[in-house]
């Protein structure tokens, strides 16, 4: 009795929830929290920080993503063949966490001479660490399980494990841009330390939380990896049929060559995994090349756009979480009440029928890119072209002037009138070398008599915006003067802010400060009786304006906008005006989210559907080598953006899109055209198939 009680104890002890995949799935919440951390805010801050160009760090950024899919093939061949999923996670982490630190190193500004180094090895060891657990991870936990009897905990496993990834990156898309732009440090008004920080300190938390159950994991030993198993088959089958060219040997399949060294079930196996995979050839990396875009070129096309939400400023990149944010809510939808609605009206009903569908909304999400990229375009800062200058002539007084040349010079200029407290500009000057030309300014009749008719030298380069600045000096000794040259900037904000400079006509040659006091202060300090302050970056809102600590004005800065702020200082008075370089991003950033909720749904006809179909008629044995095929697809899709924005084939983003769109569409048709020759294998055939080989197997 006591012995069989002692057995009854036995079973249901071995039955209880196994505890120990709780701190597995709490190790992939936090490791996604890093790598997805980091990958928010890498394009904005590759090009605000490191000074890349968009599409540079759109390369960089693909790079990075094509690194993390790749690599999990090296996980599951590690872990299978020589360490075990767990040694493979827990020395992996360590690079992991080694290339997170890496990253934040180049953050600090002690480090700003090596910051590319720093960000192109701690990104390569991320995503190496990240692709390298991503397929050890799941597969770990589900060790933990003992199997039949444990089968429904095993579903219940990888449904939380799935929703707790979703949950780790949208939650890592909120805190990410929010520490990037709300808080201060380093004297800038930016703080990546903290964005990467967080990030280091989850992956630091990862490895510690995974150790605490060192002594409760269940741990199985290395059985040899399919895949490398495949890739022998493969290479050997193809070896086989070259040799055997010349003797007109006939087989059904080439693959039927490598039966002299590996046994028909595998071949089998192979067969089938090959009808799979080469659906994986044409639509998949071009559906993942779109898809992936949402964390680059996406972005960029946010902080180009007006990010106000009422009182709220969304930032750019805090766009992309609408991806997890409708995937969660349009799953449930589509699983309640779009299949169900399909299957009543009897249309795609066959699951590539509906990746089909999935590749067109991909396509279709880029349409919205480049529509909406039109709509954005007459906002975009007006930059120097090649072989042309840019001149602007600022009015720093109270009274109009009037600029014309004298008959015969070099650069003729019919008279115009400068207002006061404006400028006037010529974006277009051709400009083949250095140009000198004379203007001449005379004051209206309104301004003090003391300031007389003036001929000023003009210089110009090409290929740059250049200004000057009229003034009259110091009050004591009134005089018409015109300033040193100063360079613009045009090019809006990469982080969705205002770009702002001051330019004064003060009557003192003391030192002067200006502040712009809204959610943060930012402050000027300007010398001489015509001062220019250098650019600054401020964050969109609504500013009292100081001039020593008394209140001269309000402004409002919004999102893109380029301004210099005229400031004329009188003894009784002091006016200020706003001079707008480059137009303020006026199409709201949420017209962007068609474009999110269409590639959300194609994800969801086009990837969850995918993976279900590949599933199915993969054989059993064969299931990690299509889970390959598909991740390795996911990177050659980043490789192709690396590919067009390397090559960088379109200097217009909307002819970009369109390309991305109609390559979607013609890899999607090719794909039908595939999905209209496959045949569907069902499990019995498989069943059949794979009983037959086993007999065939016994026969020999």
């Amino acid at each position: 009795m006591t012995a069989g009680s002692s057995a009854d104890t036995a079973v249901k002890s071995e039955l209880r929830y196994p505890k120990c995949v709780f701190l597995i799935a709490f190790y992939e919440f936090f490791e996604r929290l890093c790598r997805n951390g980091i990958r928010s805010v890498l394009s904005i801050y590759l090009v605000y920080s490191l000074d890349f160009s968009e599409n540079a760090a759109t390369t960089v950024y693909h790079a990075f993503l094509a690194v993390c899919f790749f690599t999990p093939i090296i996980g599951g061949i590690v872990a299978d063949s020589w360490l075990g999923r767990f040694k493979t996670i827990f020395a992996t982490s360590f690079i992991y966490v080694t290339g997170s630190l890496l990253v934040l190193m180049s953050s600090f500004p002690y480090f700003a001479s090596a910051a590319n180094v720093l960000t192109f090895i701690g990104i390569t060891l991320v995503g190496f660490g990240s692709g390298v657990v991503s397929p050890c991870v799941s597969a770990f936990g589900g060790d933990q399980f003992v199997l039949p009897e444990q089968e429904k905990y095993l579903q219940k496993y990888f449904s939380v494990f799935y929703v707790i990834m979703s949950f780790s990156g949208l939650l890592a898309t909120i805190m990410s841009p929010l520490l990037r732009s709300d808080i201060q440090c380093f004297g800038e008004d930016t703080c990546y330390p903290m964005s990467f920080g967080l990030a280091a300190i989850f992956m630091v938390v990862a490895v510690v939380v995974l150790s605490l159950g060192i002594k409760s994991y269940k741990h199985k030993a290395p059985e040899g990896n399919i895949a490398l198993d495949v890739t022998k088959c493969i290479s050997h089958g193809v070896a086989m049929k070259v040799k055997n060219w010349r003797r007109k040997e006939k087989r059904d399949h080439w693959l039927d060559f490598a039966d002299d060294k590996f046994d028909k079930k595998l071949i089998a196996d192979t067969k089938l995994s090959f009808n799979i995979l080469t659906l994986f050839v044409a639509a998949p990396p071009i559906f993942w090349a779109l898809y992936d875009q949402k964390g680059s070129r996406w972005t960029f096309q946010a902080t180009r756009m007006d990010c106000a939400l009422g009182e709220w400023n969304v930032k750019p990149d805090q766009m992309q979480l609408w991806g997890p944010l409708l995937l969660v809510v349009l799953i449930p939808i589509f699983n309640t009440v779009v299949y169900p609605l399909f299957k009543k009206m009897k249309i795609l009903q066959k699951p590539l029928t509906k990746m089909t569908v999935g590749g067109i909304l991909g396509g279709v999400a880029f349409v919205f890119s480049a529509v909406v990229e039109l709509t954005i375009k007459p906002t975009d800062a007006v930059m120097p072209s090649q072989g042309e200058a840019q001149l602007r002539l600022f009015n720093t007084l109270d009274c109009p002037i009037v600029i014309s040349s004298e008959p015969g010079t070099a650069v003729e200029i019919d008279p115009f009138e400068i207002s006061p407290l404006e400028a006037w500009q010529n974006l277009h000057i051709a400009a083949q070398s250095n140009q000198t030309f004379q203007i001449r300014a005379q004051p209206a009749s309104s301004c003090n008599p003391a300031l007389l008719v003036q001929d000023f030298n003009v210089h110009i380069s090409p290929n740059t915006a250049q200004s000057y600045a009229f003034h009259d000096g110091l009050v004591s000794a009134p005089q018409l003067q015109f300033s040193e040259k100063f360079f613009e900037s045009p090019e809006k904000s990469q982080i969705g802010n205002g770009r702002v400079r001051v330019l004064m006509n003060a009557d003192s040659t003391g030192e002067i400060s200006v502040n712009f006091i809204g959610r943060y202060k930012y402050t000027f300090i300007l010398n001489g009786a015509i001062a220019v302050s250098e650019i600054s970056e401020l964050v969109a809102d609504e500013y009292i304006i100081e001039l020593n600590g008394a209140t001269i004005s309000t402004t409002k800065i919004k999102t893109g906008g380029v301004y210099t702020f005229i400031v004329n200082q009188a003894v009784s008075s002091t006016e200020v005006a706003k001079y707008e370089i480059t137009p303020e991003n006026a199409v709201n950033v949420f017209w962007l989210v068609p474009q999110y909720f269409a590639i959300t749904s194609g994800e969801i006809l086009f990837s969850i559907t995918g993976l279900e179909f590949a599933f199915t008629q993969a054989p059993e044995s064969m299931k990690t080598v299509i889970v390959a095929g598909w991740l390795i697809a996911v990177a050659f899709g980043n490789i192709i953006v690396i590919i067009v924005a390397g090559a960088q084939l379109f200097e217009n983003l909307i002819w970009e899109y369109v390309f991305y769109a109609g390559l979607m569409f013609v890899s999607i048709f090719i794909f039908a055209l595939q999905a209209m020759y496959y045949k569907n294998v069902s499990l019995d055939e498989q069943g059949t198939e794979d009983k037959s080989d086993l007999e065939i197997k016994e026969k020999e």
